[in-house]
């Protein structure tokens, strides 16, 4: 995994400056190293191009090193001057050979003469991000795999910062003010920036919609300094299509033939068997594509005290609930047995809080499941002092999202995945230890892909099988910008790599050639019918109370909502009455929907 980051300045914004191209851009490069390095410790470098045009490039990139011992350079470049930012992990669609760097292999095949760069780059499986510079043709290729698994985000030219910016995050002091709101749908493949339009006074960013783009700084226009189009590029691969849409064939949403009593004899356990499979060969890919810390190793990262602990290989953020248990358990399949598995559960409520409890006891299965694994429970305790104090931070790793459910969601997800905390059932519990883990297993996509979510219910009530089906197609095609970019940002901001099994390409086609009232049967009670193959699965591993357990979103079962609301909006339900995770956070910030939040105060006393 890597940070990285693409700066243009025009001729224009450059000319009457003596110093060099470096020193140009150092101001605005400056704001986003710390940012680069918090995602990529390991290793920096950088590289600048200048132009036919009189306009110059800044390269960036950081390294977080999952393979070999010795770090290797963010910043590929060949000997005809191509250059390749690759934040990723490739697990298809090019073949990279055992013990090949993913990264170079892909700049070979890009940088191979006639290559198609645009049916290389959406062929690709795994989660990317990509800035490729094109030496020959001065073209900049940029974009996310078609699910949206890593950030991209793009910073339009303004009057206080003329330059147009990619980068996995927004600079350091980023503001929400300078998002592009949620609802605004500004497509890439349009006109940024024309020398005769009105610029705008601020800046903003905006997601990178998951796709394939291309600015061609050589075309004639752009060397008179005119116009800058950004060109989207459509995939050609069908099959790929076809999983990001998530819709499945009409007759496998024929209850008639395929739901509740009218299955068929084993059809049930088929299904689950082939989820389950699926989902194993995902969880595999994703805990052995990098090297495992030899199991003897002292830590830095191991209890306070001195005491030497093996470092986990994997750390799963885990709520005790049907998604973070499967995974627990199957990768528990994949590991050695000699190696531990770190599991992060973050509280609010003084350890009381209704996912603390569904972890200890999911922990209590997981034990029984696999009495020889050491099994690591890290509690973290969270509080609204740890959210308000790295309010401004949390803030910057966020935009562009900009609601109070982001916040919430974001703050639980960047505390649980510092995985900091006191270990349970151990010797010496009140000691603190943190996970050395450097890949992290999220559910994402479970719920959007299974029927997870009380409002799918709601549908399947109202529109039968149908209608549900048009909404888990709606939710696939929103995650990318509702979650994937923010909490990618969230998760590698604390030195470790997100990972999401759930969203495997594999994984999902295995679902898509599934009945529907198979996968989800909504007519059942909840804990039963919803994620239905899933709580099969764990039922199957031997799992029975996890697999009956109840959804929770992270901001409930921690508890952070309902404290924050207390305090921002004087209890729980005028909060639900304002509809609070909705609200965007500069207008909660001015007290226009109850007593006013404290954090400004508290952020002081602490």
């Amino acid at each position: 995994m890597c940070g990285i980051l693409f700066l243009y300045r025009s001729a224009e914004s450059s000319q009457g400056k003596k110093q060099g191209i470096a020193a140009q851009h150092e101001p605005v490069v400056e704001r986003f190293l710390p940012g680069l390095q918090s995602r990529g410790p390991d290793a920096q470098s950088s590289d600048e191009v200048r132009l036919r045009s009189g306009a110059t490039l800044v390269l960036q990139a950081s390294l977080l090193q999952l393979r070999g011992r010795t770090p290797t350079t963010p910043v590929h470049k060949d000997s005809s001057g191509n250059i390749l930012l690759f934040n990723g992990e490739i697990f298809g669609g090019l073949d990279v050979p055992g013990g090949r760097n993913d990264a170079q292999a892909l700049l070979e095949a890009l940088s191979a003469p006639g290559a198609d760069v645009a049916a290389i780059l959406t062929a690709l499986r795994g989660p990317w991000a990509i800035l490729y510079w094109q030496a020959a043709s001065q073209t900049a290729w940029l974009g996310r795999d078609p699910i949206g698994r890593r950030s991209l985000l793009l910073h339009h030219p303004s009057e206080s910062c003329p330059d147009l910016i990619v980068s996995s995050r927004a600079e350091q002091g980023a503001s929400v003010a300078t998002a592009v709101p949620q609802h605004h749908d500004a497509s890439l493949s349009a006109t940024v920036q024309d020398k005769h339009a009105e610029t705008p006074a601020e800046a903003f960013w905006q997601e990178v919609e998951p796709g394939c783009y291309s600015i061609a700084f050589g075309n004639p226009r752009l060397l008179e300094g005119r116009i800058q189009v950004i060109c989207r590029h459509d995939s050609k691969q069908l099959h790929l299509q076809r999983i990001v849409e998530y819709k499945h064939d009409q007759h496998l949403l024929d209850c008639s033939r395929s739901s509740g009593a009218e299955h068929q004899p084993g059809d049930l356990e088929r299904a689950c068997q082939q989820v389950l499979s699926a989902l194993q060969r995902a969880v595999d890919i994703r805990c052995h594509s990098m090297d495992f810390p030899a199991p003897a190793r002292s830590s830095a990262h191991s209890l306070a005290s001195g005491q030497e602990m093996a470092d986990a290989p994997v750390l799963v953020l885990f709520s005790g609930g049907v998604d973070s248990t499967l995974l627990a358990a199957l990768a528990h399949r994949s590991l050695p047995e000699s190696v531990p598995i770190d599991l992060a559960s973050i509280c609010f409520d003084g350890g009381q809080s209704p996912d603390r409890q569904s972890a200890i006891d999911a922990l209590a299965e997981l034990r029984k499941y696999a009495p020889n694994r050491q099994w690591r429970l890290i509690q973290v305790a969270g509080s609204l002092v740890d959210m308000d104090s790295n309010r401004s931070h949390l803030l910057d790793l966020l935009c562009p999202a900009d609601t109070v459910m982001d916040l919430n969601i974001g703050a639980a997800l960047w505390l649980a995945a510092q995985a900091q905390g006191t270990l349970h059932g151990q010797a010496g519990h009140d000691r603190q230890y943190r996970s050395a883990a450097r890949v992290v297993l999220l559910g994402h996509g479970a719920d959007e892909l299974c029927a997870g979510y009380g409002r799918h219910r709601t549908t399947f009530r109202h529109q039968a099988w149908e209608g549900l089906s048009a909404e888990l197609s709606k939710d696939m095609s929103r995650l990318w910008r509702r979650n994937l970019g923010r909490d990618d940002r969230i998760i590698a901001d604390t030195g470790r790599e997100a990972r999401h099994p759930f969203l495997d390409e594999q994984f999902i086609e295995t679902l898509l050639g599934l009945p529907l009232p198979l996968i989800a049967d909504l007519r059942l009670p909840p804990g039963t019918g919803d994620k239905q193959l899933l709580r099969m699965a764990l039922l199957s591993l031997g799992l029975p109370r996890t697999a009956a357990r109840v959804k929770r979103a992270i901001q409930f079962g921690s508890r952070l909502s309902k404290r924050a609301n207390i305090r921002d909006f004087g209890s729980n339900r005028a909060a639900n009455v304002h509809k609070a995770g909705e609200l965007q956070l500069d207008a909660v910030a001015q007290g226009r929907y109850g007593p006013g939040p404290k954090w400004e105060k508290a952020r002081k006393e602490h």
